[in-house]
């Protein structure tokens, strides 16, 4: 390590990174109403008119969805935030739908925020959106995410929640590397301290006392001759830093601006990108890094939502299983040539239910008006997942045998492994019937109950136990009125 050391600090200079960001809750203590018509609007607006004040001035923004916003309800504002992108000063960061939760979301969800993402990034900015996982503000994060990120093609993760309470926090160095269950690692950034801090940087960093004694800490930790910070406007609510030289401590650009463009002081000053940054850690990779081979819980702070408000997980669980199964089932149909595969729908539902596992909204620590649209998002993308599955499961079964002497039943399975399960199963019967036989794709009778009869509808509802083979369909048979 001394040998490392002394050749690190030979070939670079001393380093100070800063992480320019804007935090926007999609909703917590306000609903996603004024987040689109106030803070989405100032997050656009004031940090370009900042770029163009101060041309060394960099911003770091995560979360497609807000994106997608700026581009529906601010189209002329979306198309000059272009300009800024191509030359480097605004970074689309994080690579997700948003800076959702990743404790209870699926793996496939986490995925499909960083595919969704991706593609929208490529589509309207051709860029990927970062090779980092951009969570400053969830509850906790899973032994999963290194996994998860590695299979994604993400390089690095970093956060300022572990701060507010960590349970591993004392344990953690500023940086290093995070290591998955299954043995994936990534690079991650624990301590880059709070993403709202700005007054502090109100001066000459080059020559800063602390800032030095900051580097010359992760020189005998890591060997990198660095420090590295978050910097970014104070609250949760987007927008961008004050530009106001008559107010102490709100003159951060300024001072962003001048320490950027400062060539002669003990520290060099670059505010640079996540991207960047976790190349830095990447250049000088020579195994000194610290692995943390677990999850990364929080002990304090967010955790008791966990608990809590279970209609919003119920729904978000009925989501995730039911888009699986609507997909398997679409692309099986799409395969056997009977429909084109629904990907405008199946995105536009997968987006409208990611965005609800925001860190504020599947966890339940939101107002309870923000609730209401999160209930709502959930119900439209519920209902868009079922027609397709319903449409795609109809369109394989038209294709198969179900000729039968009572009423053919078929039934289908998206898992990916045989099931024998208890079915649910209803039919109309003209008159009043209390009971029915149901047979197997053989012939044999199976366990079945019937649970009741509904006399408006004229519907007997009943039960029968079924087998189905992996991702496969099996048709049974309902003969009413039999015993």
């Amino acid at each position: 390590m001394l040998g490392f050391t002394t050749l690190c600090q030979a070939q670079d200079e001393k380093t100070f990174f800063l992480i320019s960001n804007t935090h926007l809750d999609t909703q917590w203590n306000w609903d996603v109403k004024t987040t689109i018509t106030q803070y989405v609007k100032n997050t656009l607006v004031d940090n370009m008119a900042l770029m163009d004040k101060y041309p060394d001035f960099h911003l770091n923004y995560e979360g497609a969805i807000k994106y997608m916003w700026m581009k529906e309800y601010y189209p002329t504002q979306f198309e000059q935030m272009k300009q800024y992108i191509q030359r480097g000063q605004w970074h689309v960061s994080g690579m997700s739908v948003d800076a959702n939760d990743v404790m209870m979301s699926s793996a496939e969800s986490i995925l499909h925020s960083m595919l969704y993402a991706n593609r929208f990034y490529q589509k309207e900015f051709g860029v990927r959106g970062g090779r980092d996982v951009m969570l400053p503000d969830c509850f906790g994060f899973s032994y999963a995410l290194p996994s998860l990120m590695r299979h994604a093609g993400q390089k690095g993760f970093h956060t300022a929640k572990l701060a507010w309470g960590s349970a591993a926090y004392d344990k953690l160095p500023n940086f290093g590397v995070w290591q998955g269950v299954d043995g994936s690692k990534v690079y991650a950034l624990y301590k880059p301290g709070a993403y709202d801090a700005h007054e502090e940087f109100n001066k000459d960093l080059t020559n800063d006392a602390d800032i030095q004694n900051k580097v010359n800490a992760n020189i005998s930790e890591s060997g990198l001759p660095i420090a590295v910070r978050y910097v970014g406007p104070r609250s949760d609510r987007g927008g961008a830093l004050q530009d106001n030289a008559g107010k102490e401590g709100e003159n951060t650009p300024y001072w962003l601006n001048y320490n950027a463009q400062k060539q002669d002081g003990a520290v060099k000053v670059r505010l640079t990108t996540p991207d960047d940054f976790f190349q830095y850690m990447e250049d000088h990779d020579k195994g000194q890094y610290k692995v943390w081979n677990t999850e990364l819980p929080m002990k304090v702070h967010g955790v008791g939502s966990y608990t809590s408000w279970g209609a919003l997980k119920l729904w978000n669980r009925k989501n995730e299983l039911l888009a699986d199964a609507a997909e398997k089932a679409s692309s099986l149909a799409y395969w056997l040539g009977l429909r084109n595969y629904p990907s405008e729908q199946l995105r536009d539902a997968w987006v409208r239910m990611l965005w609800q596992q925001h860190h504020d909204g599947l966890p339940g620590t939101s107002i309870l008006p923000a609730n209401d649209y999160s209930y709502n998002e959930s119900y439209i993308a519920n209902r868009a997942f079922a027609q397709e599955l319903s449409t795609s499961v109809g369109a394989t079964a038209q294709e198969m045998d179900t000729q039968t002497e009572g009423t053919p039943i078929v039934v289908y399975n998206p898992l990916s492994h045989e099931r024998t399960d208890i079915v649910e199963g209803s039919l109309y019967t003209g008159r009043f019937q209390s009971t029915v036989r149901v047979l197997d794709p053989d012939g044999n009778e199976v366990l079945s109950q019937v649970t009741g009869y509904d006399f408006p509808t004229r519907r007997l509802h009943f039960i029968f136990a079924a087998t189905v083979p992996s991702l496969g369909y099996a048709v049974y048979e309902a003969r009413v009125g039999e015993k």
